[in-house]
């Protein structure tokens, strides 16, 4: 039965969801095998911020809220968009006096050590934000290349402090920071995605600490539709339009765009020579080679589009993949 004490939880573990039901559930039992040894499960909230107009995940807490170990909240968020979700999880934070913020997205599954290592590494460097290793899962028809090379994961260098934030699905978010520095996730980038690399930025921007815990992991399923040149290259794509905004923050919006076409033509030329050389040594067969030159020229196709103007709705039309 869930654990009916009154004390104050110190961690709030926000999911944010969007039609994705089965992989939701899977996320719940995961968390529900948790070891804890610096915290008690009373210390610990799990929030559901549903994104989907159908609210198909209140079904998912009802049956989840009935027998978790822990306190469980529900919360649908009718905006569009993930930086609206991020950010009703922030504010539900603050509101009920948590101290911390881990967030996991809803096609991942937590190693049993995940949130405490997530902690230890918060202690031990005096982190306003951590960020763990996210682990690739491929299904079997996935591309041989794909699963060696595993772009769509996260794999983080030694423990300690950083200058270079990780995505937000595996992370740890110090409430007391966002009360010093006011910070939110960007609204005007909630459908482009990249909201949390900008947010990151900002963060250490105004004097935050940020930290790697590769010990904190998270297993994270990838569908077969995401497992294609074609997928990889629309995301590499919107990474350049995020990255010229992100890299160039600073400048007024006539530099960041002159600064992002030069980046782009480098980049954009360079990729495309190594590409052919590639090609032909490789006898037109695609591997991990190739598609580290297709990252480049996309990327650099990206800030050219950002240059002139262009932009990416990557979440603009949503998709339960």
């Amino acid at each position: 039965m869930p654990n009916q004490s009154n004390s104050i939880s110190r961690i709030l573990v926000a999911i944010a969801t969007y039609k994705r039901k089965a992989p939701l559930e899977k996320l719940l039992s995961s968390l529900e095998k948790l070891k804890l040894s610096t915290l008690s499960a009373n210390e610990v909230t799990i929030l559901i911020v549903d994104n989907d107009p159908d609210r198909s995940a209140q079904s998912v807490y009802d049956t989840y809220s009935e027998t978790s170990i822990y306190k469980v909240q529900y919360q649908w968020e009718k905006r569009p968009g993930v930086t609206h979700v991020r950010n009703t999880a922030l504010e539900i934070g603050l509101k009920n006096g948590f101290e911390f913020v881990a967030f996991i997205d809803d096609d991942e599954v937590a190693h049993a050590n995940w949130l405490e290592e997530l902690l230890k590494q918060q202690k031990q460097d005096s982190a306003d934000a951590v960020f763990g290793n996210v682990i690739s899962q491929y299904e079997n028809d996935t591309p041989k290349w794909i699963s060696a090379s595993k772009p769509h994961g996260i794999e983080l260098p030694k423990p300690g402090p950083t200058d270079t934030p990780a995505g937000v699905g595996n992370s740890l978010i110090s409430l007391d920071a966002i009360k010093r520095t006011g910070l939110k996730f960007s609204e005007e980038m909630s459908l482009t995605g990249g909201e949390d690399t900008l947010f990151f930025y900002e963060m250490h921007d105004a004097g935050c600490t940020l930290s790697n815990a590769p010990n904190a992991v998270v297993d994270e399923d990838v569908p077969l539709n995401r497992s294609s040149l074609g997928w990889l290259w629309k995301r590499w794509y919107r990474t350049g339009i995020t990255d010229s905004i992100i890299i160039n923050r600073h400048k007024s919006n006539s530099s960041r765009r002159i600064k992002a076409l030069i980046d782009g033509l480098i980049r954009t030329s360079i990729g495309s020579i190594l590409l052919g050389i590639s090609w032909v040594t490789k006898l037109g067969k695609t591997d991990a080679t190739i598609g580290k030159r297709v990252f480049t020229v996309a990327r650099g196709v990206g800030m050219l589009s950002y240059a002139f103007g262009g932009t990416y709705e990557e979440y603009g039309s949503k998709k339960a993949d």
